[in-house]
């Protein structure tokens, strides 16, 4: 199983699903030796360590590998099994830079006094200031056309409409299915029936959501400026969402009804037992230097059940965890490095 994460779709959601079933059924993830980054500029499989049996001593396969990379399928395919199915989730352009452009405070960066201030400025590609005008990244990794840059575009074809076109149907001949976040329920219906899992599996709760929704009136105002700036992204998500439409148009409306309807009463259920609604968990955890301080982040209740914790655990949170459970798994395998 890869997941492709995407910045600000609402991944963290989907990859918290990932680890919950990884982590609950036993299998080997894929996670980083440290921080939870595989690669830049893109993923290479070198970066992760080999898992070794410590009673046998052959080397483990890695089931899931689901964290924040630069795609690079040469470099997954050759470490996953043959039979990997490949996930990824995409957004509305024009709300996912608006929510990457605050969620990683880029006005400051970019030199804007603001969101509005950077949108009111757009006129061209050329003429968008020297950080976007070179197509130069914060942190080398965010930036305009975000989505295809995660899954593989270079940046000098950001404007290429012939190589946008190939980059989308390689895409398209790679992804068993395409996750869409403004219909995330049900695109948990179809990654639950891709996979073969249960309705309980695919649960999820919203995980690094901003408390509040900023700029919208900026957003309706200025989509032309915006999907000129990400027409990319835009070429990348219509293809993709109408690939969704047509699943979910297989699947069939009647049974589609009838899973959404058994996902809510899940979801509200375990929200219900799970969550301490009188506490944000980031009222009481340290503020990251760069991410916005706007982000809510759920708290279990005392005395919870384990589900509860992994339903809600954030993101290098569960990595931690993850990553400690199978040290045993690497550590076989750095001894035998030296």
């Amino acid at each position: 199983m890869e997941y492709s994460m995407t910045h600000k779709t609402g991944s963290t959601s989907v990859q918290n699903i990932l680890f919950r079933y990884g982590d609950t059924h036993g299998l080997t993830i894929a996670v980083p030796p440290t921080e939870g980054y595989l690669g830049h500029p893109e993923f290479k499989r070198s970066l992760l360590p080999k898992l070794i049996n410590p009673e046998t001593g052959q080397q483990i396969s890695y089931n899931i590998i689901t964290n924040h990379m630069r795609f690079n399928y040469e470099e997954v395919k050759a470490l996953m099994p043959f039979n990997t199915k490949y996930i990824t989730l995409l957004r509305n352009p024009n709300q996912l830079f608006e929510s990457l452009f605050h969620y990683y405070n880029l006005a400051k960066h970019l030199n804007y006094t603001s969101y509005d201030n950077f949108v009111t400025h757009l006129e061209t590609n050329t003429t968008i200031g020297k950080s976007f005008k070179l197509n130069l990244r914060y942190n080398r990794r965010l930036g305009r056309n975000q989505m295809s840059f995660d899954l593989g575009l270079n940046i000098t074809q950001f404007d290429d409409m012939s190589a946008i076109y190939r980059f989308i149907k390689k895409l398209d001949d790679i992804f068993d299915l395409v996750l869409i976040t403004e219909r995330m329920d049900e695109s948990l219906v179809l990654l639950r029936h891709e996979l073969c899992w249960t309705i309980r599996d695919v649960i999820s709760f919203k995980l690094n959501a901003r408390k509040q929704q900023k700029s919208i009136e900026s957003i309706n105002k200025n989509i032309h400026k915006i999907l000129r700036l990400n027409r990319a992204d835009h070429m990348l998500y219509n293809h993709f969402y109408k690939v969704f439409e047509k699943k979910v148009q297989d699947f069939g409306f009647e049974r589609m009804k009838s899973e959404l309807k058994l996902l809510k009463e899940e979801t509200n259920y375990l929200y219900d037992e799970c969550v301490d609604q009188n506490t944000l968990l980031s009222d009481i955890l340290p503020k990251h230097l760069y991410y916005s301080p706007d982000i809510s982040r759920l708290k279990p209740k005392a005395n919870s059940d384990d589900i509860c914790e992994q339903l809600t655990a954030i993101e290098g949170f569960y990595i931690d965890v993850i990553r400690q459970k199978q040290n045993y798994l690497y550590e076989k395998s750095l001894r035998k490095d030296k």
